[in-house]
């Protein structure tokens, strides 16, 4: 597992990262164009896309209390497409042991997220799986 850096992806990736730490269902939707869709490690049948379910989706995912926290490690970024290697380390008011991760965030013409695609083996917190809720 990397360690953690002080590596900042920029522009709508950090805006996306820093929104996502805050659990600010709002900002976090308002990173992605309109036809832009987040999808989790279990393919294109779990991707979340458009406002509404983008916004309902993380809204759900801030359920435990807060935001969900990953510490970047490094980043590989060619302008379009950036991968982020992270540490996966609190979901909402819950730390986590670190879970190494990695998140490819695609950018449009607008500058605003086309595709967000996480890989990593987190499971949600209790009360946020025992409402059949979890990021797959």
């Amino acid at each position: 597992m990397l360690g953690p850096g002080q590596i900042r992806a920029g522009d709508v990736v950090d805006r996306y990262l820093t929104a996502l730490a805050a659990g600010d269902a709002e900002a976090v939707t308002g990173t992605f164009a309109p036809d832009g869709y987040f999808r989790t490690p279990s393919g294109r049948r779990y991707a979340r896309g458009g406002a509404d379910e983008l916004r309902s989706f993380f809204a759900r995912c801030f359920g435990a209390g807060g935001g969900i926290e990953l510490e970047p490690c490094a980043v590989t970024d060619d302008g379009v497409r950036c991968a982020v290697e992270y540490n996966f380390v609190r979901w909402g008011i819950h730390d986590l042991p670190p879970q190494a991760g990695l998140g490819v965030y695609e950018r449009g013409s607008g500058g605003l997220l086309t595709a967000a695609r996480v890989y990593d083996d987190v499971e949600a917190p209790a009360e946020l799986s025992g409402r059949g809720h979890s990021r797959q």
